[in-house]
């Protein structure tokens, strides 16, 4: 499969650390191919790609080779196999990774935070002494703690490091005993 796929590469001549100098494929180059003439092409086959599906098995199955996987990118100008979808559990892992935490979304903002941090002139939301909820404090539905880890006002709602959070149950603070939300499940 390689042999096949470097065989029109250019070669180039590598001097390595030792001062002998050797032939190998210029594997730098990238192919394109201009999406004017892509978007012109008349007779597409779409294909929807199932979860887990590897480019070979796509290009075996579409073009009877695997060893044309490589087309799958050059036509949707994508440059590395990371740009290949990823299988659902992938794709949660790492959305689990990049977004970390559970949103505790409220009914009203002034759950968040008291109404006299809001600056009427359209500007952000700042998070003050007297705010009900602090970056880092625990919060609580009674069997369970976690801290918070983001604060978004603007968007009614907390972000607390995990956990079991059911809808509707109330959140609060151990440091002021009125501070609370309500988890609207989202």
């Amino acid at each position: 499969m390689a042999n096949q796929l470097f065989n029109n590469f250019p070669e180039l001549q590598y001097t390595l650390p030792n001062e002998k100098i050797v032939t190998i494929k210029d594997f730098f180059r990238k192919a394109t191919v201009e999406q004017d003439a892509v978007n012109s092409v008349v007779d597409y086959t779409y294909y929807e790609v199932l979860d887990g599906e590897r480019p070979d098995v796509v290009a075996s199955k579409l073009y009877g080779n695997g060893d044309l996987h490589w087309t799958l990118f050059l036509v949707n100008d994508w440059s590395n196999y990371y740009e290949w979808h990823m299988d659902q559990e992938t794709l949660s892992n790492y959305l689990t990774e990049k977004y970390p935490g559970v949103w505790l979304v409220a009914a009203n903002t002034t759950d968040i935070v008291d109404a006299t941090t809001y600056n009427k002139n359209n500007t952000p939301w700042t998070i003050t002494a007297t705010s009900k909820f602090h970056f880092g404090e625990q919060v609580t539905n009674g069997t369970y703690t976690a801290n918070v880890i983001k604060i978004e006002p603007q968007h009614k709602r907390i972000c607390v490091e995990d956990g079991t959070w059911l809808k509707n149950e109330v959140v609060t603070t151990n440091r002021i005993t009125d501070s609370h939300l309500y988890y609207n499940g989202v």
